[in-house]
């Protein structure tokens, strides 16, 4: 199962995770991160919810032919190289993916409005382009999601190189275990379906702001293009 929108997640969630994996890409203030926006579509397995980020096709890497299981490339259908390849969109960082619950996620709103600038509909129409292919391609990324997450929980001395890039999954869902209990179920929670607006980059709940405009380090970072 794949829910078929892309979704913000909790900083502060963020941060409780990379406190015990530093796999997790780091949401601390303290080293000039603080405003990073962590983007992605969320996957069911074993029913458990994990958000799967985006990040930028730009990098060089990215432009070649790639094995690894915990990427997942996301093609540019409207434009090729010189070799007559689609270049990369973006990407899917299988590896970097984290187990959620509806308490520290939010639905982003990607409908173009009359009131968008032009940096803003640029946004939301690239972010439209990937969740087009996710969606069409969302039986692939539930099975490569699935056997990543076999891999590295069931036989990690089997994937040592897999398991090491990965987070560490059992640890993390360990972690969100204990923010629900902190801060109740997504049952009660009133901002567990609050819809994230691109184009002005905040919700409407105080803990969970969402800035695409700023100019710092994006996870997905392929939407500053």
């Amino acid at each position: 199962m794949i829910l078929l929108d892309i979704y913000d997640v909790n900083l502060k969630y963020i941060r409780d995770l990379h406190n015990v994996d530093s796999n997790v890409a780091s949401q601390s203030p303290q080293i000039g991160k603080s405003s990073r926006v962590y983007l992605g579509i969320i996957v069911v397995i074993d029913n458990k919810k994990y958000c799967i980020p985006f990040s930028s096709g730009t990098k060089e890497k990215y432009q070649h032919k790639n094995k690894n299981l915990d990427i997942i490339k996301i093609p540019n259908m409207e434009r090729k190289n010189q070799n007559g390849s689609y270049t990369t969109l973006a990407v899917l960082n299988v590896n970097n993916m984290i187990p959620v619950d509806d308490l520290v996620v939010s639905k982003v709103n990607l409908k173009l409005l009359p009131s968008d600038n032009v940096l803003t509909r640029q946004r939301k129409t690239l972010l439209q382009k990937e969740l087009k292919w996710c969606r069409e391609n969302s039986e692939f990324i539930v099975h490569r999601v699935k056997k990543v997450y076999s891999l590295v929980v069931d036989t990690p001395e089997k994937s040592r190189n897999l398991t090491r890039r990965c987070c560490d999954f059992k640890k993390l869902e360990t972690v969100l275990e204990k923010w629900l209990r902190r801060n109740g179920s997504s049952s009660d929670s009133e901002s567990a379906n609050v819809s994230v607006d691109c184009s002005n980059g905040s919700s409407e709940s105080d803990d969970d702001v969402l800035d695409l405009t700023d100019d710092g380090d994006f996870i997905n970072s392929s939407i500053k293009r």
